[in-house]
């Protein structure tokens, strides 16, 4: 699971400073982070630019999806901040660390033959397969399972795909059991079910 720290002073969600911009999402889009490495923390702030943490942590919520885009977009410093809202808080967070997760497909059968002496090892040359800029190991657990990340296709629409990698031992190492792969979308996703 991916961990998003929730300020209390998030609550105002108030625009201040930058200017500006298209939203990348329609108002009441549902996204969740991207690109969030299992041992690092997104905050949501109360201003787009801001560093977080801030005073008034309410504690980490675990979340994938969930988040919703209110439509609202300000540029700071280079940055493009979506103005989002995660229960009853709203606040700021970088478009870059946002997406509509599209439909999962399992895609097994593509990686019948993949072994690896160990699982990490065999999630990590599952989706090395896909070229990317940056894999970025998102969560493994104890149960076999891997989920990585895999971001910088050079496509405007895509801005990767999540794919986890459940693995079953054998007498020759570590095979997939099951391997889904899901589009991380960056504007949305349309009536065909594809990213916009």
């Amino acid at each position: 699971m991916l961990a998003l720290a929730v300020g209390l002073a998030a609550c105002g969600g108030t625009a201040t400073g930058g200017e500006a911009v298209d939203s990348a999402f329609q108002l009441g889009d549902l996204v969740g982070l991207i690109g969030v490495a299992a041992d690092e923390t997104s905050w949501l702030v109360d201003h787009p630019g801001g560093a977080g943490p801030t005073d008034g942590v309410i504690g980490l919520v675990s979340t994938e999806r969930g988040i919703e885009t209110l439509g609202t977009a300000r540029l700071v410093d280079g940055v493009v901040w979506e103005q989002v809202r995660l229960d009853e808080h709203s606040g700021w967070l970088p478009r870059a660390g946002l997406a509509v997760l599209g439909e999962a497909e399992d895609v097994t059968h593509l990686y019948r033959g993949v072994r690896a002496p160990t699982i990490a090892g065999l999630a990590l040359e599952i989706a090395s397969e896909i070229e990317a800029s940056r894999l970025v190991l998102v969560d493994e657990s104890a149960g076999g399972g891997v989920v990585y990340d895999v971001l910088g296709l050079g496509d405007d629409s895509v801005a990767g795909f999540r794919v986890e990698v459940i693995a079953v031992g054998g007498s020759g190492g570590y095979g997939p059991a099951l391997v889904m792969r899901t589009p991380l979308c960056s504007r949305g996703i349309g009536e065909d079910g594809r990213c916009l």
